[in-house]
């Protein structure tokens, strides 16, 4: 059966037929008032049955840090959000990043509040107890309690009781990469965060981090660098749970220095090794995904992953994900190989050394028919679960072009070789008829939740959403009267 959670009055509706209308199941998540802009979701799941959702919205006129939570298995929220950033003033808080493990929650994001010269410092913000309570005042990470120099797009990495937060940040000159680590859920941080980018201190251009740990001590962190002309990766890694990192950090991809751009890293750690992925555009117009392993979590080694007929380079495969457990291996791309991007995946259950030989494509529509993007992986929650599930945005249904994103997931039952015969819409609103943007997916047994931003209120807003697996959104035709209140 379908998990239909119905919530009345907040969901945009569409004309059914006679006396009825047509409702997305979708429960809404903030309670900002109409056109109000709530958008950059991000999510997690805590203890029992709580999702925890963290995003920025203007209610008061300025970007805010939000947090709600459900626990219930998402069929109903807190009444009231709760503002994170503070003090009450009127500066600009975004990119907020979200973490949990049991009862903790962990939220970091750049945030203006004593900056006049638009220069953001990185926050952040814990609850022990499952998000009743916060910490009194919020603490600032990054060494710049003035904001005299901007640090920005944060990322999280939590294993534990440990947490890691990279930003880039522009304190030498140009930016450099840094990391703050705390081995205590938050309680003391490192007092001077580490940079992990090697050239001289601002030397050049180096930003837009990802980070991941394998929770047993590797820490790795790639990022865009430009000390070579043009945008290369480099990576640095730690074995010491972010205490201390290696002297020189490494450049990934091969082609000469700053030869072309590459772009967009990701990064995944398991069982010591390490992993980074990323595209470049190897002809200077269509770009490639590529992907480097460490076995050892150091030493890096580059893996081609392209199939024979994409590597002519007539193709475009950009924004690659990747998930790792254990040995194994999920890479997942957007390619425009058939006319428009479809969504492709590729498997190796020996760390990268070797690959399946044909990729998957994962969405069921005609090939190239429509433009499929940004996919999301979920790996099996360990060796003796067998579900991998990719979630993407998909425009199959937008006839008028107008860029307005519908949300698709594909499964698989053993662990990514073969995928279901038909992929699963996830959002309720008439198809194509909206945006349904920035996804998150998690699973908890056999349900998916999502939580993403949504337009077809005409701002955009928070929805989270529960579907079994291989299940699907349908919209539910009820009375118009029941839409009027008591």
């Amino acid at each position: 059966m379908y998990h239909i959670l119905v919530s009345m009055g907040l969901i945009g509706c569409t004309a059914g037929s006679g006396d009825e209308v047509l409702i997305g199941p979708e429960v809404r998540v903030d309670h900002a008032d109409d056109g109000v802009e709530s958008g950059e979701p991000a999510a997690c799941l805590g203890d029992d049955d709580t999702l925890h959702v963290v995003w920025t919205d203007d209610r008061l006129g300025y970007a805010g840090i939000y947090y709600n939570r459900s626990t219930d298995q998402g069929q109903t929220f807190l009444p009231a959000d709760l503002k994170l950033n503070q003090p009450l003033g009127d500066h600009q808080a975004r990119a907020p990043q979200l973490g949990c493990v049991g009862e903790r929650v962990f939220v970091v994001w750049e945030d203006l509040r004593d900056s006049t010269l638009d220069n953001p410092s990185v926050y952040f913000q814990v609850s022990d107890d499952g998000g009743d309570t916060w910490l009194a005042e919020d603490l600032a990470l990054d060494g710049d309690p003035d904001e005299q120099t901007a640090s920005r797009e944060p990322r999280l990495a939590v294993a534990g009781s440990s947490l890691w937060v990279t930003w880039f940040d522009s304190r030498n000159g140009a930016y450099d990469v840094f990391v703050n680590a705390s081995t205590d859920a938050g309680g003391t941080w490192l007092g001077r965060p580490t940079r992990v980018d090697t050239d001289g201190e601002g030397d050049a251009w180096s930003g837009s981090p990802h980070i991941a740990t394998d929770g047993a001590g590797l820490v790795v962190v790639a990022w865009e660098d430009l000390r070579s002309g043009w945008s290369d990766i480099r990576v640095n890694t730690s074995t010491d749970y972010g205490l201390s990192w290696a002297l020189d950090d490494t450049r990934l991809d091969t082609d000469k220095p700053g030869g072309v751009d590459s772009f967009h890293p990701r990064v995944s750690a398991a069982a010591g090794r390490a992993y980074a992925t990323w595209h470049a555009a190897a002809d200077g117009v269509r770009a490639d995904v590529a992907l480097a392993v460490a076995a050892d979590g150091r030493t890096w080694t580059e893996t081609p992953l392209r199939a024979p007929s994409t590597e002519d380079f007539s193709a475009d495969a950009r924004y690659p994900q990747l998930a790792a457990q254990g040995d194994e291996l999920w890479l997942a791309w957007q390619d425009d190989r058939a006319g428009g991007y479809d969504i492709f995946l590729r498997r190796s259950v020996d760390g990268g050394e070797s690959w399946a030989a044909q990729e998957s494509r994962l969405e069921r529509d005609f090939d190239g028919e429509a433009q499929s993007y940004d996919p999301r992986i979920l790996a099996p929650s360990g060796p003796d679960d067998d579900l991998v599930v990719v979630l993407w945005q998909d425009r199959r249904y937008d006839d008028e072009q107008v860029g307005f994103d519908d949300l698709f997931y594909n499964y698989s039952e053993n662990r990514g070789e073969t995928w279901a015969a038909f992929d699963y819409r996830i959002d309720g609103s008439t198809p194509g008829s909206a945006w349904a943007i920035d996804p998150w997916l998690g699973r908890r047994g056999d349900d998916l939740h999502f939580v993403w931003a949504d337009g077809r209120s005409g701002s955009s807003d928070i929805l989270s959403h529960v579907l079994a697996i291989g299940e699907e959104t349908v919209q539910i035709a009820v009375p118009a009267e029941s839409l009027d209140g008591p």
